[in-house]
């Protein structure tokens, strides 16, 4: 019976060991993943920014072309 006893209070430490190291592993995981998470959001967000002053730049140079053929 002591025996059984020890060998239980020996699993018990084993696997909080393992626990925590499970634990460290989920959180390294999900933390890898939010940083890649919040580099693809920032990815995107910039390459939007990117189209969006192409196209206001493609509308201000339409508007001097426009205005200065009206001069002419």
């Amino acid at each position: 019976m002591a025996s059984y006893i020890v060998a239980t209070a020996t699993l018990g430490r084993t696997d909080r060991g393992e626990a925590a190291g499970h634990r460290r592993y989920r959180m390294n995981h999900f933390h890898s993943n939010r940083i890649y998470d919040y580099n693809r959001v920032m990815q995107l967000y910039l390459e939007q920014q990117v189209t969006f002053y192409q196209l206001v730049n493609f509308f201000i140079k339409l508007y001097i072309n426009l205005f200065f053929l009206q001069k002419s």
